[in-house]
């Protein structure tokens, strides 16, 4: 009797893990929740300001299904790295060649050779399951923006497949040494990862974003649920419990809130905790009513094409971006949501579910996976080995390559770092001529070519300093929401090139050139001028805005700007140097680039129409001119500035590439920027084409504009020093 009453318990037993660790519809119900967040992020949907934590909900849901089965079988002595590979290739791999095959056609329909090397670069790292490390070592300032690179979405996928090739050889060690220990082994791995995550939201946000190690405490949190409730230290609540209803509510709460709230800028750090403890609530409360409703069958069909859509939505969004020069309306970006949906649908069943189905045994399934993956690689190597084949395109080829001469600039300083490079390719290091120095961010590195041209002509050696994103600004720093510390890295940047200048007696001739309205033009998302904390000359350190800085008002952004220049050449003049401050070049609301590539690609041009009802702005735009970014209140600005000092040279770069409201973009089959607001080699030459170092006169100003400006450069210069980082935008 005793013998069948544990036969019954181990029966019992049996089939509650079973009937726990079976199919759970309300997990593919969270799933749609997941990706239906991403899609919208991604369509921009303003609302949707947290969307991208779809991804963190699919990490939870990754660690806890996937997981837990390694977890289950290597501690039953059944798992085998055949059998999960099989697995793991069957519902990868057919929807992901699939996808990456549709994008090879459209890639070489539709994109010019620098545009193709990119892809390529992306699509080899991708197939070999290293997009993200691809990304976060090729992501630079320059580099094409996130949205105009089709595989982007693959990086997400790379970060689970680096995790589920080291985690099974983990979970087989740990298991072989103490079963009851892997828990804690996994618990201690995951907190590990989420303190380095914590650190490099701060430090490198970049690498915390795309890198496994900040991002294996996400997936590791599923696993430690698996486990959990796998060993019976947790179980689902009967139906009805008030304590069920209530964690269920407060799991859809934290995601819907992480959904609506969050900022990408604050991932994967202390933010991330939001969505993936909402996910194990949800999870772990499968009878609660919020999930029930998540196993409706809506929910659940969405949820079960998650992966195909979430495949299949950005490539779309990214190349309908690509063909078009500027932004594309939220009706053509939902719409494209929408066909995507349907080609997902196509996809899960003409692709995904006949093949998920096979019952090849794993050697032979491996195999031939293989082979394929190996044969689909060797296109975009052969495309990379080709440098995107220019040949097809040279006259395009080539006005890309001279793009990539002013991007390649390793005097710009990059995000993280805070020392200017004092280098033989940066700095003149003889001792027998006077130096003209250039300071300043990109835009200045845009110039820096012409102007060493025009140094070396007028007898001078030639230093350029400069730094990413960085304005040269004195006791005033640059607040960028989406690189997180960057504002105490530019204002130690700035202190020590100002002390470098300064300090150097061989430097005559100080040009000071920067990107001065990007806070304005970007203010909505909470970009602006602050004040350094602890803003005096010989601080060498500055306390960094926290994390969650709401930026500063407009007024006080741009008080805090003329303080800040106007600072800067004071410094320089109780210095002894000349200086010439420099206004910007314009910037354009559309790229003149892709514009101009559109013309050399027909189906690019004809397929950019339809998306963007673009065929007026492109007769418009024939002659190679328009209308430019109104940033006449920096401008005035800095006219302020030099009627206050009579002895401050001020060149303006738009006196050679703008007349009667419209501004040159191209002259003479020659590309003059490389963006909409960085100029080209060329574009360089023909601003700067009146600039004489040697004989410069400041520009002829009206006295009604000195009387006018002086006072108002006084008014504004006493109340900023007293101003603080704060005040909404």
């Amino acid at each position: 009797m005793p013998t069948l009453e544990l036969a019954e318990v181990v029966v019992t037993s049996a089939q509650r893990r079973q009937k726990e660790h079976g199919y759970r519809p309300d997990v593919d119900g969270l799933r749609a929740i997941a990706i239906i967040s991403v899609v919208g992020f991604h369509a921009g949907i303003r609302a949707f300001h947290g969307g991208f934590v779809g991804v963190d909900i699919f990490f939870v849901i990754s660690g806890y299904l996937i997981g837990g089965i390694v977890y289950r079988e290597t501690t039953s002595k059944t798992f085998t790295f055949a059998k999960f590979y099989r697995r793991r290739a069957k519902r990868i791999l057919p929807a992901f060649f699939t996808v990456l095959l549709v994008c090879y056609v459209i890639a070489l329909l539709v994109l010019s050779p620098a545009e193709l090397r990119q892809f390529s670069g992306t699509a080899l790292a991708a197939i070999f399951s290293a997009s993200n490390v691809q990304l976060w070592l090729t992501t630079g300032y320059f580099t094409n923006g996130a949205q105009f690179n089709p595989l982007l979405m693959t990086w997400s996928l790379a970060v689970e497949e680096q995790f589920y090739i080291l985690f099974p050889i983990a979970m087989l060690a740990a298991v072989s040494l103490k079963r009851h220990l892997v828990a804690h082994i996994v618990a201690i791995c995951s907190m590990l990862s989420f303190l380095l995550s914590v650190w490099g939201v701060s430090y490198h946000p970049t690498m915390a974003f795309f890198l496994l190690p900040t991002r294996a405490w996400e997936i590791g949190a599923g696993v430690l649920l698996a486990i959990s409730v796998y060993e019976r230290r947790s179980s689902d609540r009967a139906s009805g419990n008030r304590a069920t209803h209530v964690l269920g509510a407060l799991g859809a709460a934290l995601i819907i809130y992480s959904i609506l709230v969050c900022r990408s800028t604050q991932f994967p750090g202390v933010a991330a905790l939001l969505p993936v403890v909402g996910t194990l609530l949800l999870i772990g409360q499968r009878n609660s009513f919020v999930g029930r409703a998540l196993s409706a069958r809506p929910a659940v069909f969405v949820g079960k094409l998650s992966y195909s859509w979430y495949l299949w939505h950005w490539p779309m969004l990214s190349f309908a971006r690509i063909v078009s020069d500027r932004p594309l309306a939220l009706g053509v970006t939902l719409s494209i949501a929408g066909l995507s949906f349907f080609a997902a649908i196509a996809s899960f069943y003409l692709v995904e579910q006949p093949l998920r189905r096979s019952s090849t045994h794993a050697r032979p399934m491996l195999i031939r996976y293989a082979t394929l993956l190996l044969i689909i690689s060797t296109i975009p190597l052969f495309l990379l080995v080709k440098k995107g084949l220019p040949h097809r395109r040279a006259q395009l080829a080539e006005m890309e390559e001279q793009g990539r001469n002013v991007t390649n600039d390793v005097c710009l300083a990059a995000y993280g770092k805070t020392s200017p490079r004092l280098t033989r390719e940066c700095i003149s290091l003889a001792n027998d001529r006077h130096i003209v120095a250039l300071i300043g961010d990109s835009h200045a590195g845009t110039l820096a070519e012409t102007l060493r041209s025009l140094a070396v002509k007028s007898g001078y050696d030639f230093d350029e300093i400069g730094k990413s994103s960085c304005p040269p600004l004195h006791n005033v720093t640059s607040y960028m929401p989406n690189h997180p510390g960057h504002d105490r890295e530019c204002a130690e940047f700035n202190l020590k090139t100002l002390n470098y200048i300064c300090s150097n007696p061989r430097i005559e001739l100080v040009i000071i050139a920067g990107y001065w309205s990007a806070p304005f033009s970007q203010r909505e998302e909470n970009f602006g001028y602050v004040l350094a904390s602890g803003n005096h000359m010989g601080v060498s350190r500055y306390v960094p805005l926290p994390p969650h800085h709401t930026g500063v008002s407009y007024d006080a952004s741009r008080e805090n700007f003329q303080y800040g220049l106007e600072g800067e050449v004071e410094q320089l003049r109780a210095a002894g140097k000349r200086i010439i401050l420099i206004k910007d070049a314009p910037e354009f609301d559309f790229n003149p680039v892709r514009y101009e590539i559109a013309r050399f690609i027909p189906m690019r041009l004809n397929v950019g129409k339809i998306i963007s009802s673009a065929s007026g702005v492109v007769l418009q735009k024939a002659s190679g001119r328009a209308p430019a970014y109104d940033d006449h209140e920096q401008r005035a600005i800095i006219d302020a500035i030099g009627a206050r000092y009579s002895d401050l040279n001020i060149y303006d770069l738009k006196k050679n590439l703008c007349e009667d409201g419209e501004c040159t973009f191209l002259s003479h089959g020659s590309l003059l920027y490389i963006d909409p607001n960085h100029l080209s080699r060329t574009g360089a030459e023909k601003a700067l084409a009146n600039l004489d170092l040697n004989g410069i006169d400041k520009e002829q100003e009206s006295l009604a504009l000195k009387s006018s400006t002086v006072s108002n450069a006084r008014q504004a210069t006493g109340p900023s020093a007293g101003r603080t980082n704060t005040g909404p935008l």
